[in-house]
């Protein structure tokens, strides 16, 4: 191939297609592509690149077929005028290979220790494309096919806006498992609807649980990011806890489906096999422990708005007669959400419904992390939805540091102790307006929507009408009289997003610094002044 400039790879390019059959050479060789070919001196021989270029869309990497306004043109009789294109997923980053041929002539195949997962009858003719996986790609039909090889130089398109290929100028623009024994009931199937078995691939684990790990992964099928939870039957678990060990799974699994919320973290289907079952989520960037990764308190910008948001999540899971019973900074996911000029701010979800149940159904005993559990709870009593708010304080207390309870956590293994840091930390200006969460009696402790109302003015739009007069009742005899009264008439409120980290502004409406002297008092203190 003399003709061809010894042109390096562009610098800009995600992956590079290489011939593998005579008409794919013939397309690199073609003078249409000539502005993207270039020369790898490892392997010897041309290439095209493939990166953003001039394509119509601005999710589309490049085109691929016989017409003249192709990004890649391929001058064979047997391809589509438009016979496939490589698409970036908007949410991942991740590269899709679309096949647009008429005859459905695009196919995808393994090279050498990788991966295949072709494309589904069943399904659009969509399919991921990454790092060993699918990296033979083959075009048309007959003797001698299109077929390139990949090779990728990045993993997805992330930061692609500033990276750009020379444009078209066509264009105008865990556990081993062991036997088991027969079960002394028959099982019933997890009822998570008609759902397809979800074909993925997994991208590495991000966690640990009781029965398994979390992965985080995409699906195949439309390049959605997901959390993967594969959960292993324990090796030993035979006969009635067997049983158990599925009642467990079933349990969680359902609740997922059923609970749906934009502060519970959402859940997409199961695949559920004989021993192991793959339990499939929204992925979140991390938890509120990864968050933290400093020893310094987070922002109250950030923890008023992480308070907001699991009380909404905790307000609709009351709605639902549900607890969640084990409330904590590792439960708590967060999602980054970009703003303009590099600007970001937060959004949170309670995770792990693992332990979640009905109110109806729940049964005393302990169940939950020791510091974060209520102290009915903690006696054997019966976990309530007020038992997650008394989680839901202890959190608040990890995420600001409040008198050093992050060094202390795993120290604090008794009543008496975990009371003396309560009554101690309502001393502080961050939190003393959260005194309502921390009381011991569960009768006397305010609900999640209660505390809505109290702090941001809302009920929660998910949270039943009874609740949010409830609360109206209680607010009005422990509220100062010099308080606005507010509008009974019921709005949709939307949750607020936490401010980037550096922002001075207090995402607190001022109804809840307001109604606390004690808090304007001492908001430039040491103690607040993180706002």
């Amino acid at each position: 191939m003399p003709s061809l400039p010894s042109r390096q790879r562009n610098r800009h390019a995600i992956f590079t297609l290489y011939p593998q059959s005579p008409s794919a050479h013939v397309v690199v060789e073609d003078t249409a592509n000539a502005r993207l070919v270039s020369y790898n001196t490892q392997i010897e021989r041309y290439g095209i690149d493939v990166g953003i270029s001039g394509a119509s869309s601005h999710q589309t990497l490049e085109t691929l077929g016989r017409a003249t306004d192709a990004g890649i043109h391929i001058p064979i009789g047997a391809i589509s005028r438009l016979q496939c294109s490589f698409e970036i997923h908007d949410e991942s980053k991740a590269i899709m290979l679309y096949d647009r041929s008429s005859e459905g002539s695009t196919e995808v195949f393994a090279w050498n220790q990788g991966k295949v997962c072709p494309f589904d009858d069943h399904r659009p003719r969509r399919v991921l494309v990454a790092p060993q996986l699918n990296e033979l790609i083959s075009m048309g039909h007959g003797d001698d096919p299109v077929k390139f090889r990949l090779i990728w130089w990045k993993k997805d398109a992330r930061g692609r806006r500033s990276s750009y290929l020379v444009p078209n100028p066509n264009l105008a623009r865990t556990y081993d498992i062991a036997e088991t024994e027969k079960s002394s009931r028959p099982r019933t199937r997890i009822h998570t609807g008609m759902n397809k078995l979800i074909r993925y691939f997994e991208n590495g684990q991000i966690g640990t649980g009781k029965f398994g790990a979390v992965h985080s992964a995409i699906d195949v099928d439309t390049g959605k990011p997901m959390a993967v939870k594969v959960i292993s039957r324990p090796k030993h678990a035979t006969g009635h806890d067997g049983d158990a060990f599925f009642l467990a799974v079933k349990t969680e699994v359902e609740t997922l489906k059923r609970l749906v919320h934009e502060n519970i973290v959402g859940y997409i289907g199961c695949n559920q096999g004989i021993e192991e079952y793959k339990i499939f989520m929204d992925l979140c960037a991390g938890s509120l422990r990864s968050l933290a990764t400093s020893p310094d308190p987070l922002p109250t910008a950030i923890t008023d708005v992480l308070l907001e948001h699991m009380l909404r999540a905790l307000a609709y899971l009351d709605s639902q007669s549900m607890v969640h019973r084990d409330v904590k900074p590792d439960n708590i996911l967060y999602r980054r959400i970009e703003r303009h000029r590099g600007q970001h701010s937060y959004h949170f979800e309670l995770g792990d419904l693992g332990l979640c149940d009905s109110t109806v159904h729940i049964q005393p005993g302990v169940a939950g992390t020791t510091v974060y559990m209520a102290p009915e709870v903690a006696r054997q009593g019966q976990p309530t939805p007020k038992s997650d708010v008394w989680s839901l304080f202890m959190t608040e207390l990890w995420a600001l540091d409040v008198k050093g309870f992050r060094k202390l956590e795993h120290t604090l293994d008794n009543l008496d102790a975990i009371f003396n840091l309560v009554f101690a930390s309502l001393e502080d200006s961050r939190v003393a307006c959260l005194k309502e969460m921390a009381e011991a009696d569960p009768d006397r402790r305010a609900s999640a929507a209660q505390m809505l109302e109290k702090l941001f003015g809302s009920d929660g739009s998910s949270t039943p009408c009874s609740l949010a007069q409830s609360s109206t009742q209680m607010m009005s005899m422990s509220v100062p009289a010099t308080r606005r009264p507010r509008s009974r008439q019921r709005r949709q409120r939307h949750p607020r997003l936490a401010p980037a980290p550096g922002t001075s502004k207090s995402p607190l409406p001022m109804a809840r610094r307001g109604t606390f002297s004690r808090w304007d008092r001492e908001g430039s203190s040491t103690n607040g002044g993180t706002m």
